[in-house]
Order: C-alpha cells, then sequence, then structure tokens
C-alpha cells in the first residue's frame, strides 16, 4: 500500500514520459492483482472449504476428542502413513 501511494505521488511530480510509464504500470499492476485476488478468492475457498470440511478427522495420529476411538493408532489414522506402511 505505501509503494501504491508513492507511485501515485511520484507519478504527479514526474516530467519523464519514461518515468511516468513505470509509475502507471506499477500502479496498474497494484490494482490488476487486487482485481484478481477479489475475482479468484471465491474460486479458491469453493474449492478448499469442501476438501477441508470433508476430510478426516484424524490427521496423522493427532485426534480430536469426539474421534479419539476412531484412532487406534497413527498408521491407521493417516493415509500417508498407511501407504508407506503397505509399501
Amino acid at each position: 500500500m505505501i509503494a501504491l501511494v508513492v507511485n501515485y505521488i511520484r507519478r504527479a511530480d514526474e516530467n519523464d514520459p519514461l518515468y511516468n510509464r513505470h509509475h502507471t504500470y506499477m500502479i496498474r499492476t497494484f490494482w490488476w492483482s487486487i482485481l484478481w485476488l477479489v475475482v479468484t478468492s471465491p474460486l479458491f475457498i469453493l474449492l478448499f472449504l469442501p476438501g477441508a470440511i470433508a476430510g478426516p478427522s484424524c490427521r496423522c495420529g493427532t485426534c480430536t476428542a469426539a474421534s479419539a476411538a476412531g484412532c487406534a493408532s497413527p498408521t491407521t489414522s493417516c493415509p500417508q502413513l498407511n501407504f508407506h506402511a503397505q509399501r
């Protein structure tokens, strides 16, 4: 945010067209980045949240109190460890 303010101030003070275009480019890059962050954040949440909700409650030996009975050992509760144990 500080760089954005500095670029707005420097662009107003600049006489050289090359530097003026540089500051304009930096300002546009910032705003395009913000735009794409806003546009893609709902997609990220849409794709990430269902996996986080539906994921296993026991992850690699760390169990919650509600699912402690289902986690007998780290090899049965963690798919990665279970995969390596079978090999």
